[in-house]
């Protein structure tokens, strides 16, 4: 053949009868299992097509554009060895929130077979694999603050996003491509004798399958967007230290409304910002450069957004899993009673009595018969159902975790209770409402119910954004709680106290500060890096000056701490040289300039001879105004007033001496003021239910309240020892 113009085009293979259609319980098609078995279907042209579009995406971006002999890949200085490629055939299908699915498309996807066995570190790739994906956590932020601004999201995928991540050179290695794709090229040797030698790939793009590929989209997708969005005017910043995937771009367009939100999971984009325009430029941007497809049917991540307005005029997105839940329902339906139906999660008696050991811990082969009845299966379809839209499940999920080897009749039967009343509930998930208030609230719990096995207790804890919980945990503590109650619950403020501390320093680092009134004209400060120590540095991307908090200045020692507790700290608006070439200063009393430079304070510019003078011209703002939300302490409500007075009280006593030193941190952040720690009566603990199991209505008034559909219990008065 001439290389020149070698395609890659899949024989088409003859068949005299066609195979009906598979579909499963739920009447959704079922996937190919290979490309021969794909082309034995009555559907066999539409995987065809697909198949086709597919090697069309690696013609168009480059990746395989070599073709040579396995003799030609070794004079080229490539011999690791040629890595095998497949092909993937998949039918999608897209929830209609309704809880029935409508078919999206035919897919195929050419794969590098990845496996430890085919690709080895340090042959055929090199470095990091590791690319961060966007947390459930911060994807409900994302929700929370879209309601609260009230845009409007727009949902696209990138095409063929693995395919834009280039290879390193070591990593451009050889490829064997599937028996339907593979060419020949015909060779006569020295003896005149003709041979067939098949012809390999070489690799430009990290393909699927590939170790390295997500690492390597990353590196591509990030690069691109913090370089495009930070000339001509706009200005971009990565969160890159809390949320890796969470964009913040502002648009020059505009005095105030020109602020676009931007969060990535993998290929999947979403998008929301003050001004229609600017977020398709955006979204046009990306769609040039990689190619992109509008997601219209309001799912993301398997989830189902739905956006609206009531008839009061409040402003709503609502995230279910209808038509998952019901699917997972159906797959256990026959192992359930007739019409059967549940009041609550779980009873409280059979919930006890899930155990690893002791009276009620499988027998026999008891627990081999649960595993075969699918108990991991709707263990871990109810796990993934918990974590994105029914938080009442926190503490049946975590309790069926423990015995999750050895399943009892009993934990079997708690596993049906849970997706019987998940699916009672189906039409509801998480509401976000804009009659709510954006600043995030904190509940915690602890149980004294020790397990059997471990001794460990069930500790749980939520944070509320806009009527809804943006992050919520359920689990054991670390450590045995023997001190009693007021131990483990203590356990459990400092790991909740953890997420409340994360929370604050991400909505604290989404910061673009713009300064007026200089002599250079208006400056865009995007976020550049924050230190270990919280230290804040800011940079203007185009004209390379930066906007630092600094605590020594001209050998003055600004970093001790005063008599009153607050810090002489300083912000400094230098160039690039230094803090010598200063052109403007302000005092600032925070702690380390956690909080950024507010609209009032008062900045100082160098005269003529030197000296620094108040200049009411300069002006340093927020644009984005996230960091807002949390300018005043995290208010975190617990019911075990013992436990606030060990950590409102920074002092060892006989009654707290033996908790571990490694949990006292969350001491400074109630006495630096980042936390306004309270008490509560035990029944308005809204995260009593992720620790226990919570009978009759009470359940589903919990549940409601930290799903958006009830409002939350009251807020109770700061506590009169921390007045």
């Amino acid at each position: 053949v001439d290389v020149s113009q070698l395609t890659m085009t899949p024989k088409r293979i003859k068949c005299d009868k066609l195979r009906a259609i598979p579909v499963d319980s739920m009447g959704k098609r079922r996937d190919a299992r290979g490309y021969m078995d794909s082309q034995r279907r009555e559907d066999r042209d539409q995987f065809y097509d697909a198949y086709l579009t597919e090697i069309a995406a690696f013609d168009e971006k480059g990746v395989i554009p070599d073709f040579v002999t396995s003799d030609e890949l070794i004079a080229a200085g490539i011999t690791a060895k040629p890595l095998p490629m497949a092909a993937l055939f998949t039918i999608s299908y897209v929830e209609n929130g309704d809880g029935s699915w409508t078919l999206k498309k035919y897919k195929a996807r050419l794969v590098i077979l990845g496996h430890p066995g085919n690709v080895v570190a340090g042959v055929h790739w090199e470095g990091t694999k590791y690319a961060a994906t966007l947390t459930i956590d911060a994807a409900r932020i994302f929700v929370a603050i879209c309601v609260y601004m009230g845009w409007d999201e727009k949902f696209f995928d990138a095409c063929t996003a693995f395919l834009n991540g280039k290879c390193k050179t070591m990593e451009k290695v050889g490829v064997r491509f599937p028996p339907e794709l593979r060419k020949y090229r015909r060779v006569i040797d020295a003896m005149g004798n003709v041979k067939f030698v098949e012809l390999l790939g070489i690799l430009h793009k990290a393909a699927y399958g590939h170790p390295i590929a997500s690492a390597r989209w990353s590196e591509a997708r990030d690069t691109f967007t913090l370089d495009y969005f930070n000339r001509d005017g706009w200005s971009c910043i990565c969160l890159i230290d809390k949320e890796p995937c969470l964009f913040l771009i502002l648009s020059p367009r505009g005095a105030n409304q020109n602020r676009v939100l931007m969060c990535t999971y993998v290929d999947d984009y979403r998008v929301a910002g003050d001004n229609v325009a600017d977020v398709q430029f955006v979204i046009d941007a990306i769609d040039f450069k990689f190619g992109v497809k509008m997601v219209t049917s309001g799912v993301m991540l398997g989830i189902h957004v739905n956006s609206g307005v009531d008839p009061n005029g409040v402003r709503f997105t609502t995230l279910t899993q209808t038509a998952y839940i019901a699917e997972t329902f159906s797959m256990f339906e026959e192992y359930m009673p007739k019409n059967f139906k549940v009041p609550c999660v779980c009873r409280k008696e059979s919930f006890l009595k899930i155990q690893s050991v002791g009276e009620f811990a499988a027998v026999g082969d008891e627990g081999q018969k649960n595993l075969d009845r699918f108990y991991l299966t709707g263990l871990g379809r109810l796990t993934w159902i918990q974590r994105n839209s029914k938080v009442a499940l926190g503490a049946l999920v975590s309790k069926l975790a423990t015995v999750s080897n050895n399943p009892s009749d009993i934990a079997f039967d708690c596993l049906l209770s849970g997706i019987c009343w998940a699916n009672q509930d189906r039409e509801k998930g998480l509401t976000f409402r804009s009659d709510q208030d954006i600043v995030p609230k904190s509940w915690y719990d602890a149980t004294n119910k020790e397990d059997e096995c471990d001794s460990l207790a069930l500790s749980g804890g939520l944070h509320l954004m806009m009527g809804a919980a943006v992050t919520f945990f359920c689990g054991k503590n670390k450590h045995v709680g023997i001190g009693g109650s007021t131990n483990c619950e203590y356990m459990a403020l400092e790991r909740n106290t953890r997420t409340s501390v994360w929370l604050q320093d991400l909505l604290r680092a989404a910061q673009i500060f713009r300064a007026e009134g200089l002599l250079l004209g208006n400056l865009s400060f995007g976020k550049l890096t924050r230190l270990c120590n919280q230290t804040s540095v800011y940079r203007d991307q185009e004209r390379g000056i930066d906007l630092k908090w600094i605590v020594t200045l001209e050998g003055v020692e600004y970093g001790s701490r005063q008599h009153d507790g607050s810090w002489l700290g300083v912000w400094a608006i230098v160039t690039e040289l230094g803090t010598a070439d200063i052109l403007a200063m302000a005092r600032d009393p925070s702690v380390q300039g956690e909080q950024g430079p507010n609209d009032d304070t008062v900045w100082t510019t160098p005269s003529s001879t030197g000296t620094f003078t108040p200049n009411d011209k300069v002006r340093v703002y927020d644009a984005f105004g996230i960091a807002a939300f949390v300018k005043d302490p995290m208010i975190v409500i617990g019911d075990n007033i013992t436990t606030l007075k060990w950590a409102a009280k920074d002092a060892v006593t006989p009654k707290n001496k033996h908790i571990r030193p490694i949990y006292h941190w969350l001491r400074e952040y109630v006495r630096d003021g980042s936390l306004d720690i309270r008490d509560c009566p035990s029944l308005d603990n809204l995260a009593d239910f992720l620790t226990k199991p919570v009978e009759g209505p009470a359940c589903q008034r919990m549940s409601d309240a930290a799903s958006g559909y009830a409002p939350a219990p009251p807020i109770p008065a700061r506590l009169k020892f921390l007045t």
